[in-house]
């Protein structure tokens, strides 16, 4: 899909549950979304916010966030998210009505390791965006203010560089540090708008290619335990189409 100029740039926020992602976003549009307490997600569905930020030139620039349903979930498996997202992601790319500019993944600092849920996420997300997305990525660490030694964080934080961050941050990808202000937040956002649109290797394997869920890139390591939907989830790009040609007829 082709970016517009007129169409206003979206930015993706994922992560594990619990990393802060309704945090950040509330630091750019306040009150806009619910915050979890402790690592129980309050974001079941991908939600977009809209904000207005401001510039260097002194324009204010829209953007739409997404807050995305972290995996990891108490409550709800990988897979039902996975499926949830996918469906949403697809959505938007056959729409068309924003240009998807970044996404923003967030770590939090506090974590001692990295969890074998939190890798196993991890490589999912990678598969789910595609090499050819990574310049328009930011790995960011959360939390940095709940640590009681700073050094310690430190030490995690050139970990996560040096050994499971460094392949993304070769192919374009910034890695950086949240310090919990508005004006960091807006300026990870703005710097992500500057950037050309992309289609996420997960859109493409869905919508240009007709894969079903099971068969993609990210949905294939969660095969072995898709519920029967996933594994004959497909996107119905004609009923999709023929919705945004109905929702528009109404309206004019």
């Amino acid at each position: 899909m082709e970016g517009d100029s007129d169409r206003v740039g979206m930015i993706l926020v994922m992560g594990v549950t619990g990393v802060g992602k309704s945090f950040f976003i509330n630091k750019l549009a306040e009150g806009t979304v619910i915050e979890g307490e402790k690592l129980r997600s309050e974001t079941q569905r991908p939600q977009i916010v809209t904000a207005v930020l401001g510039d260097d030139s002194g324009f204010d620039t829209e953007v739409a966030i997404v807050d995305t349903p972290g995996f990891d979930d108490t409550y709800r498996s990988d897979e039902d998210i996975l499926a949830e997202l996918s469906e949403f992601l697809s959505a938007q790319y056959v729409w068309g009505e924003f240009d998807l500019k970044g996404i923003i993944y967030l770590h939090r600092i506090t974590d001692p390791r990295m969890t074998g849920s939190a890798y196993r996420y991890f490589q999912m997300f990678q598969r789910l965006c595609g090499e050819h997305t990574f310049k328009n990525i930011v790995l960011v660490t959360t939390m940095w203010d709940q640590l009681t030694n700073r050094m310690v964080g430190v030490a995690r934080d050139q970990e996560l560089r040096n050994d499971f961050w460094s392949m993304m941050e070769e192919q374009g990808s910034q890695i950086t540090q949240f310090d919990g202000s508005h004006d960091q937040a807006e300026s990870i956002v703005l710097q992500l708008l500057g950037k050309q649109p992309i289609t996420l290797q997960l859109q493409h394997e869905l919508v240009d290619r007709g894969l079903p869920l099971d068969q993609t890139s990210a949905g294939q390591p969660l095969a072995a335990s898709l519920e029967a939907r996933l594994r004959e989830a497909t996107i119905d790009t004609e009923r999709l189409n023929d919705s945004t040609a109905e929702g528009r007829t109404q309206q004019g």
